[in-house]
C-alpha cells in the first residue's frame, strides 16, 4: 500500500528541511525496522516492498546528495513550503462507529500544526507554474504507542495529504525505475520515463502537473492511494 510504502521510507531516509550532509557520514537505512501490515485495517505488504523500500531510500538519498553538494540539502518531496499554520483539528461529533478509531474520537480537539507545499522538487520554480500540491497535518499531545519504533513514544501523529485523488504509481514495482531516471542527469534516461509508467500513469502525471491551483488554502487534499483503479 502507498501509506505503508512512504510510511516505511519516511523510516529509512528520516528526510528533514534543511538537513545537513557530514562529510563522514556513513547511511545505515538497515538498522530501521520495516513497519508491520495492519491487518485491522486489511493492510498486506506489496511482494518484495522492504527490498523495494530500502532501494528507493537509496537512490532518493544519491539524488539529494548529487542536487545539494554545496551542503544543505532539502527535502526531496515538496521542499517548498508555502508556509505553516496552527490550526484545531475536531473530529466529528456524529463520526459513524466505523470510523470512529485510533484519534478519531467524535467530538475531540486536538492542537496542530499544517504545512502547505509545491510538489515542485525545485523549490526555485514559481508557484505559478502547474503542479500538485501538498498538505500535511501534525496533531499535538496524541497519547499511545506509534509505529515506527524510533518515534514509539512520541505525542504526535502526522497525515500527509496531496491535491489528488491518486498517486501517479499503480503500484511499487516501477517506483525504483522511475524515480532513477527523474533524478538522473541524461536527457535520455528521462525520455525513457513515459515507457518506464505506461500510457496510463504518464497521462495522470502530466495531469497532476498541469493543474494549476491559485491558492492552496481552497482547495481540496485526498490521503491518495496508488493509481490502479481509474
Amino acid at each position: 500500500m502507498k501509506r505503508q510504502l512512504i510510511t516505511a521510507l519516511s523510516a529509512l531516509m528520516s528526510l528533514s528541511a534543511p538537513v545537513v550532509f557530514a562529510a563522514d557520514m556513513q547511511t545505515n537505512t538497515a538498522s530501521a525496522p520495516y513497519p508491520v501490515a495492519d491487518a485491522f485495517l486489511g493492510e498486506r505488504l506489496y511482494p518484495n516492498e522492504e527490498a523495494i523500500a530500502q532501494e528507493m531510500a537509496s537512490v532518493i538519498e544519491a539524488t539529494i546528495r548529487k542536487q545539494y553538494q554545496a551542503g544543505n540539502a532539502r527535502r526531496d518531496a515538496h521542499p517548498k513550503a508555502h508556509g505553516c499554520v496552527k490550526a484545531e483539528f475536531k473530529v466529528d461529533d456524529k463520526l459513524a462507529d466505523r470510523f470512529a478509531k485510533g484519534v478519531f474520537i467524535p467530538g475531540k480537539t486536538y492542537q496542530a500544526w499544517v504545512r502547505f507545499s509545491n510538489g515542485n522538487p525545485d523549490p526555485n520554480k514559481p508557484d505559478s507554474d502547474g503542479n500538485e500540491r501538498g498538505m500535511s497535518i501534525k496533531l499535538l499531545n496524541v497519547p499511545g504507542e506509534k509505529i515506527l519504533a524510533s518515534e514509539r513514544q512520541d505525542t504526535t501523529q502526522d497525515f500527509v495529504m496531496m491535491s489528488n485523488p491518486a498517486f501517479f504509481l499503480k503500484d511499487p514495482s516501477n517506483a525504483v525505475a522511475f524515480f532513477t531516471a527523474l533524478g538522473s542527469d541524461s536527457t535520455l534516461a528521462k525520455a525513457k520515463i513515459p515507457f518506464i509508467l505506461g500510457a496510463h500513469e504518464t497521462a495522470t502525471l502530466l495531469k497532476i502537473n498541469t493543474k494549476k491551483i491559485s491558492n492552496p488554502m481552497q482547495t481540496r487534499y485526498w490521503s491518495g492511494v496508488f493509481n490502479n483503479d481509474e
